[in-house]
């Protein structure tokens, strides 16, 4: 049987991300509520279309404009030129 090594790793986090729907825009946290799953609402949600598949921003580049916002109930689709919806 091998000898165990034993080192010590050193990180340091420099910013914190958080995209809640897969896909869109992600927005900075200062702090994070961790779960099982890891970051409290990351990747939590996304889009899919009518027929129920995944968009992405391979076939939707513009996702990556759009900025979600979670709050307890609902969350919030914003984009500078198309407005907003809310999903409950």
């Amino acid at each position: 049987m091998p000898p165990s090594i034993l080192f010590t790793v050193s990180a340091t986090v420099s910013e914190l991300l958080c995209y809640p729907v897969k896909g869109c825009a992600g927005h900075s946290l200062q702090s994070a509520q961790m779960t099982a799953r890891g970051i409290e609402h990351d990747r939590s949600f996304m889009i899919v279309d009518a027929g129920g598949s995944f968009r992405s921003q391979r076939s939707d580049p513009v996702l990556a404009l759009i900025t979600p916002t979670v709050d307890a109930d609902c969350v919030t689709l914003e984009h500078a030129s198309f407005g907003s919806v809310t999903v409950a």
